[in-house]
């Protein structure tokens, strides 16, 4: 119960009690209560006309017990009272009865309760006489009513996370007293728990908890109640409301302002030979009649060291978007030095088709991660010169590396999307504290309620992909109104709207301080999917079969790009990425399956239980419907002991010829053909048995890859080919 003190100038109406100086018939035990000392106005005592006006605020002050109309009796347990009375209040502040009650122990007064609260006093007879030494510890009862078993408590009032829960007491009548109380199904909120009849606690997770209680008499007999208590929880301490709205560039990522009505048919190129300007260095693209497509443009883009194309738009109406990865490896400070421009011919006389995206387009994703790094301590960025303030802007900057660091910042993946799983490791790196992680496995309800971490959320918004930062639950309400958010982009406070449009919203994840370290991500682009299997069997990622899994603990599986937040044209890529926080040591299988024409990049990153980092890319050939396998073994313990091998197969092989010959990769047939023959050739010699004259004609198809590289095979085929023999030789026994 409460103890507080409150004045009112409201005069009550006496009504008789009777006082005995036995215990009655009392049957249920309400609770017992240390009334102690209580200073009272001059001239006031325990029987003047209403209790409320003469009570002094300084308190401690009065206990106000909600029961419902009844029979009831107080009685004294102990006293060390000399002087003074205690005082039963039974009514509202209108009106009542009131009553001294002996501090003699087993003194009683019995009420007829009909309104109002039972309010248990005790006066200090002299005014002012603050004498904490002053106690009196009384019981209040319900007496036994006729009827059968029964629980008059149906509902409880709600609380707050990380505060405490107000004591209630549950109340049963009938039976034969005395009443036993237990959870029989559910469970109470986190932090507060039933002991004997009274709920209490310091609530610990939001949410809405359901159970049910049970009371058993002496005599055997059970009812029950089902009862609910709903946790709202709420970010503390607030988080920034910073928006994207800014016109400064989005990261390294540009799009052509030239649109193309076909992806095949329609050419880009005028004079047969595109430059790519990346800083101070050029590249010449030279655009065959099989290629001068903006299918074509964006193949050899795509091989260009430093950059990434990406197909966006629709029918009519397509366009690229082009990536500097230079910047993810090197700096690209100061900006205005590292651009990247694509022209017709030679970009000192032709026209830069190319034009930065902006922040108060595409910067939504970055706002929301900016928001939660802020909430884990981050207040600036360390350059050169000193300390920056953390902003969604200076976030873009730290993430493009177009700002001059110490060493490398964040970044964003080869599709221009945030990197979600690694950035804020490089922000620890650049806090000299080397300790953040991106947790993409939580659960929405459980990182606010629990963890107290804003999350940041993927929704659907008016012009597409959008992301939010979710900051609290509020209420029972189940159609995205319990949930309120920062909206970087849009004036939406809850996930309400967010909640009526497809697809619903999926939780992206939190920037989090762990103790252990250690991880396993993958990313991959456009054109293939990730799936991973650990030594168990169990799946997440994408399963050609099954579809989307997350068997594994701990882990996460995303799909992210970001929609134009002025236009809805989509115009970055779509990128696949897993996570494995906290990954067993041992093997784990990689399956990258082709969904598109196209050469894949799959980002591996390794982080030990220290946190220290490592690395490296895997490159392939894909196709709808293809499969290349790798196996990674990972160490907790160190980075160095983490290694991703190709496992190839003798039809998979056969795949990435065919593929690389359709990308043009290899432009010979002749060529394509003879290396297929070796390699059937092989299969057979492997399938009999005769394992030495496999690696053999193996070892010649590898000898033939190395004497057309750079001229009929060029780009990432050799080192595909290399790499599928070499996992075919050392599976013969070579």
């Amino acid at each position: 119960m409460h103890l507080y003190s409150f004045r009112v100038s409201l005069v009550a109406v006496l009504l008789p009690i009777l006082i005995f100086a036995g215990r009655a018939n009392a049957q249920q035990l309400i609770g017992t209560f240390n009334v102690n000392y209580l200073t009272n106005t001059a001239g006031c005592g325990p029987t003047s006309p209403n209790p409320y006006f003469c009570i002094d605020p300084l308190g401690p002050g009065p206990y106000f017990i909600n029961v419902p109309p009844g029979r009831y009796e107080v009685v004294t347990v102990s006293s060390n009272l000399q002087g003074g009375n205690p005082v039963v209040w039974d009514g509202n502040a209108s009106s009542g009865v009131s009553a001294p009650l002996s501090y003699v122990p087993g003194s009683v007064v019995m009420l007829n309760h009909t309104f109002g609260q039972i309010v248990l006093f005790q006066f200090d007879w002299y005014p002012y006489d603050n004498d904490p030494n002053h106690w009196i510890i009384v019981s209040l009862y319900q007496l036994n009513t006729s009827g059968s078993l029964g629980i008059t408590t149906t509902s409880l009032p709600d609380g707050n996370v990380n505060s405490v829960y107000t004591p209630q007491t549950l109340i049963a009548t009938g039976g034969t007293p005395p009443y036993t109380w237990s959870i029989s199904s559910g469970a109470t909120p986190d932090g507060i728990n039933l002991s004997g009849n009274v709920i209490s606690g310091t609530l610990t997770a939001g949410g809405t908890f359901n159970f049910t209680v049970e009371v058993t008499d002496s005599a055997g007999a059970v009812a029950s109640q089902a009862l609910s208590i709903t946790v709202d929880c709420t970010i503390t301490p607030a988080v920034p409301a910073w928006t994207q709205f800014t016109g400064t560039p989005y990261d390294q990522s540009y799009i052509t302002t030239t649109r193309y009505a076909t992806l095949g048919s329609t050419p880009v190129s005028q004079t047969g030979v595109m430059q790519l300007q990346n800083g101070t260095s050029t590249f010449r693209i030279p655009l065959a009649s099989s290629t001068n497509s903006l299918y074509g443009l964006a193949t050899l883009l795509s091989s260009v060291p430093g950059a990434n194309a990406a197909i966006g738009g629709s029918s009519g109406n397509y366009y690229l978007s082009v990536y500097n990865k230079r910047c993810e490896v090197a700096s690209c400070f100061p900006r205005s030095a590292n651009t990247l421009q694509l022209c017709d011919g030679p970009c000192a006389t032709g026209s830069n088709i190319l034009t930065p995206k902006l922040m108060n387009a595409y910067g939504c994703a970055v706002t929301a991660l900016s928001i939660a790094t802020s909430h884990v301590g981050v207040s600036s960025i360390q350059e050169r010169t000193g300390p920056q303030a953390l902003s969604p802007q200076e976030f873009n900057e730290f993430m493009s590396n177009t700002i001059d660091l110490t060493s490398l910042g964040g970044q964003f993946d080869a599709q221009g999307n945030v990197d979600w799983f690694n950035t804020p490791r490089y922000i620890g790196n650049n806090q000299q504290r080397n300790k953040f992680t991106f947790d993409g496995s939580v659960a929405l309800d459980h990182a606010l309620c629990v963890d107290n971490l804003p999350v940041i959320e993927q929704v659907t918004s008016p012009h597409g992909t959008h992301f939010v930062v979710v900051t609290g639950k509020q209420g029972t309400a189940t159609d995205g109104s319990q949930y309120t958010i920062q909206d970087p982009g849009y004036s939406q406070t809850t996930l309400q709207s967010y909640y009526q449009r497809s697809p619903a919203p999926q939780t992206v994840g939190v920037v989090r301080d762990p103790t252990d370290m250690s991880e396993l991500n993958l990313s991959v682009g456009d054109d293939a999917d990730l799936l991973v299997t650990d030594s168990s069997g169990r799946r997440t990622g994408f399963d050609t079969a099954a579809g989307t899994v997350h068997e594994i603990p701990k882990s996460a599986y995303l799909r992210t790009q970001v929609a134009d937040d002025v236009t809805g044209e989509t115009t970055t890529g779509l990128t696949h990425s897993i996570q494995v926080l906290t990954p067993t040591a041992g093997p784990y299988a990689l399956t990258v399956s082709g969904v598109a024409q196209g050469l894949y990049n799959v980002s591996v990153h390794f982080y030990s239980e220290d946190g220290t980092a490592g690395s490296l890319t895997l490159v392939g050939v894909a196709n709808n419907g293809s499969s290349s396998t790798f196996q990674i073994e990972f160490s907790p313990t160190s980075t160095t002991g983490s290694t991703v091998s190709r496992m190839a197969t003798f039809a998979s092989t056969l795949a990435d010829i065919a593929n690389s010959l359709q990308l043009a990769l290899m432009d010979n047939s002749g060529i394509a053909n003879a290396l297929s023959a070796k390699l059937n050739a092989a299969s057979t010699a492997a399938t009999n048995g005769d394992h030495v004259t496999a690696s053999n004609i193996l070892n010649a198809f590898k000898n033939q890859v190395s004497a057309q590289t750079g001229k009929h095979i060029i780009g990432v085929a050799p080192q595909v080919l290399q790499e599928d023999a070499d996992s075919l030789i050392h599976q013969n026994g070579g």
